[in-house]
C-alpha cells in the first residue's frame, strides 16, 4: 500500500477497509447493538502517518441517551469496553480487506486443498476400519467401553479434542479412539495425512506474513485443522456404531457402505446377548367358551354318576336275591 518512489500511501484502501468493519463493532461489541436504530450512532476515523509507525483511530458513540440495563454499569455509566472476541474478529476482517487479490486466491486454494485431504482421509479411514482384519480388535475395544445408556447418541461432544479424563463418560472410549486414530494416520493413511499437514502449514506461513507473530500459547491454524480432522474421524466411527445396519441401505453416504460382515457390525453383534428360546404360548380361550365347556363337563359327570349309582343298585339287588335262594336251599 506504500509506494517508496512516490512516498505515497494508499489511504483510500485503508479507509474502505475501515468502513467495512465499523458496523461489526457497533453490532457485536457489546451485550446489545450500540444503536437503537440505524441512525443512532455517529462515528469517524483518521489515519496517522506522523509517528514512527502507521496507525488508525476510530471514534464512535450512541446519539440517544442509554437506558438499557444490559448496556449500563451498576453506577449508571454506559459500558464502553468492546468485547475482545468482537474486536479480534474486526481486526481479522480489516486485514483481509487489505490483502491483494492474489493473496486471497492463494488462501482460497489452501482452504480447498485442506478440505479435500480431510474428506479423503475420512472416507478412506472408514473403509479401512470396516474391511481390514487388523482393526477388528481395536474397534471391539472401543465398543466394549461405550456407555450403553447413551446407545444411538455416541459422539465426541462440543469440545475441540477428545476428552480422556473423568469429566466425560465417553473418556474410556475416547482414549481407545485416540490410539486407533494414531495407528491409522501412522500406517495406512500416512501419505495423505502428511500432505494434509504440509498444506495446512502453508496457511500458518501466510497468516504470519499478513498478521505478524501469534500470541504465546495461541494454537496455529494447522493445529486447529488437525484437531478438527481427529474429531471428525472419531465422530464418523461413533456414527457407524450408532446406526442399525440394513443390507442394501445407503445410510452412510454415497461413497462408504458398511458391510454386513464388516468390523463395525462384528463389534456390535459380539456384545449382543444371545436370545433364549421362549416357551410356546397358547392362546387363552374366551371366558364364555370356558363356561360352556365347564357346564358340559358338569352335565356329563352328573350322568356318569347316575349310571354308576344304577349299576350299584342292580348289583346289590342281584346279591340280595342270591342270598335268599341260598338260604332257602339250606333250609330245605
Amino acid at each position: 500500500m506504500y509506494n517508496p518512489e512516490t512516498k505515497q500511501l494508499d489511504q483510500d484502501k485503508l479507509k474502505r477497509a475501515e468502513q467495512h468493519i465499523v458496523k461489526d463493532l457497533f453490532e457485536k461489541g457489546g451485550p446489545q447493538p450500540l444503536g437503537e436504530g440505524p441512525n443512532d450512532v455517529v462515528w469517524f476515523g483518521a489515519v496517522h502517518q506522523d509517528t514512527d509507525h502507521l496507525n488508525m483511530h476510530i471514534w464512535y458513540a450512541k446519539i440517544s441517551p442509554e437506558s438499557r440495563p444490559s448496556m449500563l454499569h451498576k453506577n449508571g455509566e454506559p459500558k464502553g469496553v468492546i468485547d475482545f472476541k468482537a474486536k479480534h474478529q474486526a481486526e481479522s476482517k480489516f486485514r483481509y480487506e487489505l490483502e491483494s487479490e492474489a493473496t486471497k486466491m492463494q488462501r482460497a486454494n489452501v482452504y480447498e486443498a485442506v478440505g479435500n485431504y480431510r474428506g479423503q482421509i475420512k472416507q478412506d479411514s472408514l473403509t479401512q476400519l470396516d474391511q481390514a482384519h487388523k482393526y477388528t480388535a481395536d474397534l471391539q475395544k472401543i465398543y466394549d467401553v461405550l456407555p450403553q445408556d447413551l446407545r444411538g447418541r455416541w459422539k465426541v461432544g462440543n469440545t475441540d479434542t477428545l476428552v480422556t479424563d473423568d469429566k466425560s463418560r465417553m473418556a474410556p472410549a475416547n482414549h481407545q479412539m485416540n490410539t486407533l486414530i494414531d495407528k491409522l494416520l501412522t500406517h495406512e493413511l500416512k501419505d495423505d495425512y502428511q500432505a494434509f499437514k504440509e498444506t495446512a502449514q502453508k496457511m500458518d506461513t501466510m497468516m504470519t506474513e499478513t498478521h505478524g507473530q501469534q500470541h504465546q500459547d495461541q494454537a496455529k491454524w494447522s493445529e486447529m485443522q488437525d484437531q478438527r480432522l481427529r474429531k471428525e474421524l472419531a465422530n464418523g466411527i461413533y456414527l457407524q456404531f450408532n446406526e442399525q445396519f440394513k443390507p442394501g441401505s445407503n445410510q452412510n453416504d454415497d461413497k462408504f457402505h458398511k458391510q454386513a460382515n464388516g468390523n463395525f457390525e462384528k463389534a456390535k453383534q459380539k456384545q449382543q446377548p444371545s436370545k433364549k428360546p421362549q416357551p410356546k404360548q397358547h392362546k387363552t380361550a374366551p371366558l364364555g367358551k370356558l363356561n360352556k365347556i365347564a357346564k358340559r363337563m358338569t352335565k356329563q359327570s352328573r350322568q356318569e354318576m347316575q349310571q354308576v349309582e344304577r349299576m350299584l343298585q342292580e348289583t346289590m339287588a342281584e346279591q340280595s336275591q342270591d342270598v335268599s335262594d341260598e338260604s332257602l336251599a339250606h333250609h330245605l
